[in-house]
């Protein structure tokens, strides 16, 4: 048995490290200057592609099936990233390919997408300038329907450092800069707006049961705060502490926490390994992979993106592996089993052998894969093997 401890630098995917800090400052705003969103008519409006998809299966509501939409950050066809090359593309579950969806602005920025009511958050444009005591790059926050091309502000000020739709789909965890720290903030449907922490620079995620928000405390970021993984409610405002662990700036800006279905525990990449933590604080420890599995390629890889699937005892990975005095350079994606505890990996599949994790096309049965080219169509998970 070996520790899960890979030595190899973030490669292929293009992924960058953790949020950039810059050197410019902002003027002090007040976070609580933020408006309540009111909808205004999209800038620009383009007819969207049409595409079939399978229907629901009559055992599964469509409101079932909406729930699982995928929306990544480049556009379906290879022909149209030439002309839109800010295009987002939908992936409907069951479906053999995605829609085109024009942004409201050429230099929109994707921040996240919110399956259930088809909308997603967006920046006017790339982050240029830092804010807050770390120097964090900074976005303004805006939202917009899919369907209809509304528009309106979210955080119109450049201050929001990250942000995630809460499940729901219409309320929105975000972290915004003051001067002297970040806080963790809520914005309800009804346009209310709350703080549930500070010192919180990055790397937040809402529960699947809309009741808690995971996040770090982190060192290097010029903030106080005991270093470590939390969770707040948001029933009352409870902090948990899920783990001690301190990732001190380490990781990339794609890293997520992940939730499982239940919402009873979550995994986050922590300094080249995979922190397991129950939601309730009572456990947490860094995976470890049964050494039978030391010949796969992807044994000493760096984990990126993460599903859990709904059985709680599989997760399905993409893992980049290689480089100097470690063999062949690649990119895969796994499927691991856990053990009854959570504790080690005991049997892993391998599902694609190039290419990244987009999401979830069926849940537990098959995901979308970026090969680099074009998304779909989904491939179906195998069965892990020892």
């Amino acid at each position: 048995m070996r520790p899960l401890f890979p030595r190899v630098a973030l490669a292929l995917l293009g992924l960058s490290t953790t949020a950039c800090a810059l050197t410019n400052q902002l003027s002090p705003i007040s976070a609580a200057a933020s408006p309540t969103p009111v909808p205004v008519q999209a800038q620009i409006t383009r007819p969207a592609p049409t595409a079939t998809a399978i229907p629901p299966t009559p055992t599964e509501p469509a409101s079932a099936i909406a729930a699982r939409r995928v929306l990544v950050d480049f556009a379906c066809q290879p022909e149209n990233r030439l002309d839109y090359p800010q295009d987002w593309c939908l992936l409907e579950p069951g479906s053999r390919g995605g829609i085109d969806v024009f942004p409201p602005i050429p230099e929109a920025q994707f921040v996240d997408y919110a399956p259930t009511t088809n909308q997603l958050l967006y920046a006017t444009h790339w982050p240029d300038h830092g804010a807050g005591p770390g120097g964090l790059s900074a976005i303004d926050l805006w939202g917009f329907d899919v369907e209809t091309t509304d528009v309106w502000p979210v955080v119109p000020d450049e201050l929001v450092i990250d942000a995630r739709w809460g499940p729901d789909g219409q309320s929105i965890a975000y972290i915004i800069a003051t001067p002297t720290t970040y806080q963790l903030r809520w914005r309800a449907a009804s346009g209310d707006d709350r703080l549930l922490a500070e010192d919180v620079p990055h790397t937040l995620s809402v529960s699947p049961d809309g009741e808690w928000v995971a996040f770090t405390r982190e060192t290097s970021y010029e903030v106080g705060g005991t270093p470590g993984v939390y969770a707040v409610s948001l029933l009352n405002g409870e902090e948990i502490l899920l783990s001690d662990v301190d990732r001190g700036g380490w990781g990339s800006i794609t890293d997520e926490i992940v939730w499982s279905w239940d919402s009873d525990h979550i995994l986050l990449p922590v300094q080249d390994q995979l922190l397991r933590a129950a939601a309730d604080g009572s456990s947490s420890t860094t995976l470890t992979i049964d050494e039978r599995l030391a010949r796969e390629p992807w044994y000493l890889g760096q984990f990126q993106k993460v599903l859990w699937l709904p059985d709680g005892q599989r997760v399905v990975v993409t893992v980049n592996f290689g480089g100097p005095g470690l063999g062949p350079v690649g990119t895969a994606t796994v499927v691991l089993e856990l053990d009854a505890a959570l504790e080690t990996v005991v049997a892993a599949a391998t599902v694609a052998d190039d290419g990244g994790l987009l999401g979830w096309d069926l849940p537990g049965q098959s995901v979308w894969i970026n090969p680099y080219e074009t998304p779909g169509p989904p491939v179906s998970l195998p069965l892990p093997k020892q």
